[in-house]
């Protein structure tokens, strides 16, 4: 028995999504880029976001704070 119908009606009309929260550098490695690789295989959307930590991840200043997150998404 599957829940909700079988794979191809699955892939027609997903009914979830997967949010990533990448911390810079852009890196997603391990169990949890497995699990949203198969589940943009099966017609998912993954949403990806880039977190950025004042001083740690990005520069101390507020405007690179912000700016920093924003950079990757400029490159497209």
């Amino acid at each position: 028995m599957t829940l909700g119908g079988d794979l191809v009606r699955f892939a027609a009309r997903p009914r979830f999504s997967t949010p990533v929260t990448v911390a810079s550098p852009l890196r997603i490695e391990g169990r949890p880029l497995e699990i949203h690789a198969e589940a943009a295989r099966f017609g998912s959307p993954v949403f990806i976001c880039s977190v950025a930590l004042s001083g740690a991840t990005a520069p101390v200043t507020l405007a690179g704070t912000v700016a920093r997150p924003r950079s990757p998404s400029l490159s497209y």
